[in-house]
Formats: structure tokens, C-alpha cells, sequence
């Protein structure tokens, strides 16, 4: 038998190795081409989600799974503690995140689930943490302050359109009167504006607040309020550990958890979403008009 013969028969057909990966990569299977890029606007859209996220590198750091179950264990075991180690806490948080981001896309889990694994993101901090891994940062307390500033603006054209707009301005007025502290009175104004904003839009507040367990419309992320405490609820699950008494800190919760959950807004409150989102949390995404036309009238554009 020739050379050439027995090569043939014994060598593997390059088609199964890089040459058909790099095809998958760069090219078109077939074809030899690149990958065909949208046509029209309209189709590009088609292929992107509402709510535009940052891509994740889900390569991670390049442990296997049983060294990420292990960092697991050790997440579990160190947030049970008196006094946990947060940085360490934090360093296993950044080893399991491209796992973790897996879990949370696995649509047979729920957010439940995911708090069993990882009960850190029960804590404003972690989830905070989190939220930056996909581009969402604290926002500003000179947003807080324009959001401030704009009131006077929305109050007058929230006043016919919101239909609690005399419970929200009494329990404003309430708050206003019973503290002299700056930060707290910014907080009463930031809860007050969030309160009257989707009216702006012809959209429901009761899906970012409500006074009871009971009264919560949707499985999407919500804050009740009772005692003067802030509790985050995701599809009647109870996220915090431990209530926040301050709104500003349970809002931006209550928003972040959208991204670190890969949770989509709901319809009836998505065009308040999409303005905080862009005027509150600094972030760009595409807005309807309606949304622009709105932040520029009440002074956020």
C-alpha cells in the first residue's frame, strides 16, 4: 500500500476540526461567506430584546464545574456566619458569575432558586455588585436632586392624570412635615415623583409600589411598604434579609434586580421602566418617544 494511500485512510477530514469552527465564528456554513448583517432597522430590532444588555463573557475564569459547585458551598456557608468575610464573599460572587448568569437564563429555575444558591444577592450591596457586572450603576444623588427639581413640573400634569394623586401627595406632605434632614426629605420627593410618573404614560404605579403583600398585581420585581419598611418581592418571594428603611435604597433595588434576574418589564409599567432606565439610572437604550417628549416637558432631558 502506498504512502499516500494509507495517509488517506488514517487522516482525520479537516472539516471536523478548526476549519468548521472557524466557519461557525466568522462565516456562513455553505456558503464560505460572512455572517449576514440586518438588512433594515426593523429586523435588526427583531433580533435584539427590549431591554439591551451587555454581552457576558461566559467563559469565566476557567474553573470546571466541580471547583464552581465548591466556591458555591463556600458562598453558602460563609453568608450564614455572625460575621461573614464580605470580601471573600465578594470574591466567590466574581468566580461564579458566568455560572450563576447560566442558572438564572435555565427558564425550569426560579428567582427562588437562584436566592438558594446564592443568598448574598438577598443583600443591597451584592446585588448592587451584580447590577454593575451588566452595566447598571448606582445612580447619582444629582439625579436625585433633578428628579427633585422636576416635581413641580410633574405634579402639574400627573395631577388629573393619576388617579391616587391625593393619597400620594397627602403621605408626601406627611413625610415632609416630619423630618427636617435633607436626605430624608430628597427620599420623600424621589418616592413622591416615582409615585406620579407612570401617569405620564397612562401606566399603573402599583406595579413599582404598593402598601401590602396583597395588593402586588404582577410576578415582575415590586417594593411594599409597610411600618416604614421597604421589602422587594419577585414573584411573591421576599428578597431583602433585612428591610430598608430608605426608598432610594429599595428602588434601586427593585430596578437592578431586572437585569441581575434577566427579568423583562411588564407592559403595564414598561415606558417607566425605559425612563428610568435612561434619565434615572444613566443607561442607554432605545426609548419610544412618548418617553422623550415626557422627559423633556417635566425638565429630565
Amino acid at each position: 500500500m502506498s504512502l499516500r494511500t494509507k495517509m488517506k485512510n488514517i487522516r482525520m477530514p479537516l472539516e471536523l476540526n478548526n476549519v468548521q469552527f472557524l466557519k461557525k465564528k466568522f462565516g456562513c456554513l455553505g456558503t464560505g461567506g460572512r455572517k449576514r448583517v440586518a438588512e433594515t432597522v426593523d429586523e435588526e430590532r427583531e433580533a435584539c430584546k427590549k431591554r439591551q444588555k451587555l454581552k457576558i463573557d461566559l467563559e469565566g475564569p476557567g474553573d470546571d464545574e466541580v471547583t464552581t459547585l465548591s466556591h458555591i458551598d463556600i458562598l453558602k456557608a460563609e453568608y450564614k456566619k455572625g460575621s461573614p468575610d464580605l470580601a471573600m464573599i465578594a470574591r466567590k460572587m466574581e468566580r461564579t458569575f458566568a455560572f450563576r448568569w447560566k442558572k438564572i437564563n435555565d427558564p425550569n429555575l426560579s428567582v427562588e432558586d437562584i436566592l438558594l444558591d446564592f443568598p448574598a444577592l438577598r443583600e443591597r450591596n451584592f446585588l448592587a455588585g451584580e447590577a454593575e457586572r451588566h452595566g447598571i450603576f448606582k445612580p447619582l444623588w444629582n439625579t436625585y436632586l433633578k428628579l427633585q427639581t422636576s416635581l413641580i413640573e410633574l405634579m402639574k400634569y400627573a395631577k388629573c392624570r393619576s388617579k391616587n394623586y391625593k393619597r400620594h401627595y397627602s403621605e408626601y406632605q406627611e413625610g415632609m412635615d416630619s423630618t427636617l434632614d435633607e436626605d430624608q426629605r430628597t427620599d420623600f420627593c424621589v418616592r413622591f415623583a416615582l409615585q406620579l410618573l407612570p401617569s405620564l404614560f397612562k401606566e399603573n404605579e402599583e406595579y413599582l409600589l404598593v402598601h401590602s403583600q396583597e395588593e402586588i398585581k404582577s410576578p415582575a420585581p415590586v417594593l411594599t411598604f409597610q411600618g416604614g419598611e421597604y421589602q422587594l418581592h419577585i414573584n411573591g418571594s421576599s428578597v431583602f434579609s433585612r428591610q430598608n428603611s430608605k426608598f432610594t435604597n429599595a428602588f434601586e433595588c427593585m430596578f437592578q434586580s431586572y437585569f441581575v434576574f434577566s427579568l423583562e418589564y411588564p407592559k403595564p409599567i414598561e415606558k417607566t421602566l425605559l425612563f428610568l432606565e435612561s434619565y434615572i439610572f444613566q443607561h442607554n437604550c432605545k426609548l419610544p418617544s412618548s418617553v422623550c417628549t415626557w422627559a423633556k416637558k417635566i425638565g429630565m432631558a
